[in-house]
């Protein structure tokens, strides 16, 4: 592993493995079936958004600026991905532009931008 990157939590890894159906020995060590038990199938992935990445991730540069932090490209891509997850658990239709626009100011209030 190279020494500027973090390796998973094995909580983050048990996380994983829970929530998709996915053999905590094949994430933790590479070995056995990917998937837990028979029967078991991964949750599919929506697929992120651009535009929605984007504008969270505005927010994550705004707060690093008001920080004085510089931008770093792995904590900005995690912490974008932050700001996504808490606006996607707040929206119901993540297409309606009104709904985003209302949403946003309190996602960015509490990330601190």
């Amino acid at each position: 592993m190279e020494t500027d990157k973090v390796e998973p939590s094995r909580a983050f890894l048990k996380k994983i493995s829970e929530t998709y159906g996915i053999s905590a020995e094949w994430l933790l060590n590479g070995r056995g079936a990917m998937v837990a038990e028979e029967g078991a199938h991964p949750i599919p992935v929506q697929q992120l958004d651009p535009l929605m990445l984007t504008l969270c991730g505005g927010i994550v540069k705004e707060a690093y600026t008001k920080a004085g932090i510089p931008n770093v490209s792995d904590t900005l891509f995690e912490d974008a991905t932050w700001v996504y997850n808490e606006v996607m658990q707040r929206v119901t239709d993540p297409t309606d532009g009104d709904e985003l626009e209302a949403v946003l100011p309190q996602v960015k209030l509490l990330f601190g931008a």
